[in-house]
């Protein structure tokens, strides 16, 4: 994307959130970062090569972000994190 293209502010806003959650994952040790981001890659079916928020659409997005909260659900309870309900949380 060129750098000079202004992006609309919902998906700024959007993209902060998914990093957010997806830094959580490795950042509270459940994974290191590239295991997060090859872990993100498989579960959304594409390269790892591709696996980077700011190459993704808003669709994307969202569904990145629904992966990562459904793993934080499923392992907060070891780490001490706060249980996202949904997207809408934020």
């Amino acid at each position: 994307m060129n750098e000079y293209i202004s992006i609309p502010i919902k998906t700024k806003a959007l993209r902060a959130k998914c990093h957010y959650i997806f830094d959580k994952i490795w950042q509270c040790g459940l994974m290191t970062r590239d295991e997060a981001y090859f872990w993100l890659a498989k579960k959304m079916f594409i390269s790892n090569r591709n696996c980077h928020f700011r190459l993704f659409k808003r669709t994307s997005m969202l569904i990145a972000l629904n992966i990562c909260i459904n793993y934080l659900n499923d392992n907060y309870k070891k780490h001490d994190y706060p249980l996202f309900k949904t997207i809408g949380d934020f």
